[in-house]
């Protein structure tokens, strides 16, 4: 049997930090977590860890989190859905902070597969472009402006991946600050 928690980590992943889910302001929450006698669904607080191993949605930015969407007013959530934030961004922290096993993103990649080629798709950009127009356009299509690509792809992989981890384990920690701001409100 499977565990619940994988579930409820499921549900969180795309009520908290989805893209696209559609749920994006206080009314498309209640509207879709709203029994007909007017209650919001109980998902009851959990703790620990799935059994089932789970991976995140690759979004941890403001512009993709229901928290920040609400601009941080989510007073109207019950206690067990903040509680279920928190639970799920601690999780996420905790993730991230000991590899990111299996996470898009993450360098190295599990993947080799997908590694190779990825590395494939870089290198044939450097037979079709002169040197600086091939870094230019891979840093910026690729890795963002933050990280320049600078014709060594193990390096800038895993440079990539740093600035990437550190800017999710920021929103995870500012994140989780509003949620344990919120639910000390209410104690």
């Amino acid at each position: 049997m499977e565990n619940i928690d994988y579930y409820k980590m499921r549900l969180l992943d795309r009520v908290f930090n989805g893209i696209g889910y559609g749920i994006d302001s206080k009314g498309d929450f209640l509207n879709k977590f709203t029994k007909k006698n007017g209650e919001v669904i109980n998902i009851g607080i959990s703790e620990g860890k799935p059994m089932k191993p789970f991976i995140p949605s690759p979004n941890f930015k403001k512009q993709y989190s229901f928290v920040w969407e609400c601009k941080k007013k989510i007073g109207f959530l019950p206690d067990e859905w903040i509680a279920g934030a928190l639970w799920y961004y601690e999780y996420c922290k905790d993730y991230f902070e000991n590899g990111a096993e299996g996470y898009q993103y993450a360098y190295p990649n599990k993947n080799q597969q997908q590694e190779d080629d990825f590395r494939a798709i870089i290198e044939r950009l450097g037979t079709e472009k002169p040197e600086a127009e091939w870094h230019a356009y891979v840093s910026k299509t690729y890795g963002g402006y933050d990280t320049p690509f600078t014709g060594d792809f193990d390096d800038w992989r895993r440079r990539c991946w740093e600035d990437a981890k550190g800017n999710i384990i920021a929103f995870i920690n500012e994140t989780i600050g509003v949620l344990k701001e919120e639910l000390d409100k209410r104690s």
